[in-house]
């Protein structure tokens, strides 16, 4: 499986090329002196993915008070969807056997 993180995600990436890639994880910076993610940082990398049909996963707000805002995109969690997905894909590709 080859997958990107992109964590800590500082600013906006633009278009990139996700061909080969099974998987995209993105999140905050987190501890002391976490900087701010911006939420259409966010937005424009699950868009490309979408398009791509790669599964995105967003892990956590990063910033100060990241404990507040948690881990959910638009009130959405990723981590119960996107984990099952990852796991499907896991049980139907031989070499995660």
């Amino acid at each position: 499986m080859r997958f990107l993180s992109i964590e800590p995600l500082l600013e906006d990436l633009g278009e990139f090329d996700l061909k080969g890639i099974n998987w995209v994880i993105v999140g905050g910076e987190s501890g002391n002196g976490a900087r701010l993610m911006e939420k259409e940082w966010v937005h424009a990398i699950k868009k490309q993915c979408k398009a791509a049909k790669v599964p995105f996963f967003f892990k956590q707000w990063g910033g100060v008070g990241k404990s507040e805002k948690g881990r959910s995109l638009d009130e959405k969690s990723s981590m119960t969807c996107q984990n099952a997905r990852i796991r499907r894909w896991c049980r139907n590709n031989a070499e995660w056997k």
